[in-house]
């Protein structure tokens, strides 16, 4: 009896086993710009990369390049929204082009953006915040609608549904479609971070401190965190912070913390996806946690690409297929992304099948 009590134990355990699906990367092409890499765009099945090396490069989602652009000037971010592109270039001019990668037009503006976040663009409009504190809202063909000013410079805009959204240096402006103001709030320290998602406002202040809003410029938490906060992103499920001291934390909605790692240097891009965060380090650390802060994977420059001294990730996308990661020194990779549960099924298979057959066995000798 005590044996069939203690096989019946095991078996139970091994039905019950949570299924930890272990996180494989693949590296799959690795493509040279020479230029730093300033900003990656995702829209449906198209990757959209600017760089400083005056060209932007529109790849598909299985790292095959379709093309790139002529020569605009040293592209500090590039958006796609329906059938065009915009790209905001450091010598002041904004450039929209088809999805064929030919210009339709450029305009000159007044300054440039300085933040890969100062530019966005939904359907037939641009909005663009630059380095000397002002918003242009153009149309699809090119006619300026409105410009307005703050009080510094632009390190994030977006367009929602009933606002325009937009974090200077020093507070949050929320504006209606005509450019009107409809709320703002005033920070007591600089930004150092900002990212506007679909539903929310975050910046990170120079103070340490950690603020969501929704887009109509309610304040809805803050938080206090242990060093200066140099990257922010978000999902529908989670915030995410990376900062100076090498720290990345992880907030729900509701503004829970909760630690996840601790890099060798300090948090240059981070990325959230369903429940992975991606993150990189300023000595070129780049690695993958669950949402638990289990590491998952972690780039180790012998097997997956050359490393280059002094380089670091500066873009990187995450999706359940695919990580894009674009370098300081202007190299553009790829990586195949999958969950191996092959193995673990394997393994519970043969297991359960030892187990059965022990029991049989164990039957069969008390039955005699």
């Amino acid at each position: 009896m005590k044996t069939i009590t203690e096989i019946i134990f095991i078996l139970y355990l091994c039905i019950n086993i949570s299924p930890v699906i272990a996180l494989q990367v693949q590296p799959m092409s690795e493509y040279p710009t020479g230029g730093k890499i300033n900003s990656i765009s995702v829209l449906r099945d198209n990757i959209l990369i600017a760089s400083d090396n005056n060209f932007i490069y529109l790849f598909d989602n299985t790292g095959k390049r379709l093309w790139n652009s002529e020569a605009l000037g040293r592209v500090i971010s590039a958006k796609m929204s329906g059938n065009q592109i915009i790209a905001a270039t450091r010598d002041n001019r904004i450039y929209c082009l088809n999805m064929n990668g030919e210009i339709r037009w450029k305009e000159k503006i007044d300054s440039y953006p300085e933040y890969v976040n100062a530019v966005d663009v939904s359907g037939p409009h641009s909005l663009i915040g630059t380095r000397d504190g002002h918003i242009y809202l153009l149309d699809s063909s090119k006619d300026l609608l409105w410009k307005r000013k703050t009080d510094d410079y632009v390190t994030s805009v977006k367009i929602s549904r009933d606002y325009m959204i937009v974090v200077s240096d020093k507070g949050v402006y929320i504006l209606n479609t005509c450019g009107h103001l409809i709320s703002h709030h005033k920070f007591n320290s600089y930004v150092r971070s900002s990212y506007i998602s679909d539903d929310h406002i975050m910046a990170g202040l120079g103070n340490n401190h950690l603020h969501l809003f929704d887009h109509g410029g309610t304040l809805l938490w803050n938080s206090t965190l242990r060093d200066q906060i140099g990257v922010i992103h978000s999902s529908d499920k989670y915030i995410v912070a990376g900062l100076r001291d090498g720290s990345i934390y992880l907030f729900n909605i509701n503004g829970e913390r909760k630690f996840i790692a601790r890099l060798n240097d300090s948090i240059v891009s981070i990325f959230t996806s369903g429940d992975h965060i991606v993150a990189g380090s300023l000595d070129n650390e780049l690695c993958i946690f669950s949402s638990g802060g289990d590491l998952e994977w972690k780039y180790t420059p012998d097997d997956h690409w050359k490393y280059t001294p002094g380089d670091y990730i500066t873009s990187i996308y995450l999706s359940e297929e695919y990580l894009v990661a674009g370098s300081s020194s202007g190299d553009i990779h790829y990586l195949r992304i999958f969950s191996d549960s092959t193995t673990l099924v394997l393994v519970v298979a043969v297991v359960s099948i030892v187990i059965i057959a022990a029991l049989l066995v164990s039957l069969k000798s008390l039955m005699c």
